[in-house]
């Protein structure tokens, strides 16, 4: 079987980093709110968003994922 390629939810890019939603329930849930603008009563474990859908500021490694040091990007906690 093929592997599934991730994409996406908000604009279906599948080139940048991918972040999973956060595991905590309230930042979750205002994840779910920016993407769907409400929280959706089913939705699937393994949505994603790109990074193209973050701040520089969001980050903790931007300036090294800028200059090439490293090839994904961390979002800050929270």
């Amino acid at each position: 079987m093929a592997e599934r390629i991730r994409t996406c939810i908000i604009c279906g890019n599948n080139s940048s980093t991918l972040h999973f939603l956060p595991n905590k329930k309230q930042l979750r849930k205002r994840w779910l709110e920016f993407i769907f603008g409400r929280p959706p009563v089913y939705y699937s474990a393994w949505l994603v968003v790109c990074s193209d859908h973050f701040e520089p500021s969001d980050f903790t490694n931007y300036d090294a994922y800028s200059s090439g040091s490293v090839s994904k990007l961390s979002l800050k906690p929270g």
